[in-house]
């Protein structure tokens, strides 16, 4: 169980991606996703990164709030 509230920057670590702010930042600025698709299908993504992402959506739900957001964010741009 987490002892703190999950970060779009500890999501980032969880990932094995680079967390800093900038970095971050890049990320939404170069990905985006189609109108229907979902982050675990992301072919930007590992294979790896993907199946955590669905993990996390299913199975916790302090995790599960941070996925969709970077979901939203992903189809903003």
């Amino acid at each position: 169980m987490l002892t703190e509230q999950p970060t779009m920057t500890t999501l980032f670590d969880q990932l094995g991606l680079e967390s800093s702010d900038d970095a971050i930042e890049r990320f939404f600025e170069r990905y985006h996703l189609e109108a229907e698709e979902d982050v675990s299908e992301a072919d930007f993504l590992s294979f790896e990164q993907r199946l955590a992402l669905a993990r996390m959506r299913d199975e916790d739900a302090e995790w599960a709030e941070l996925v969709d957001t970077m979901e939203q964010l992903l189809h903003r741009h």
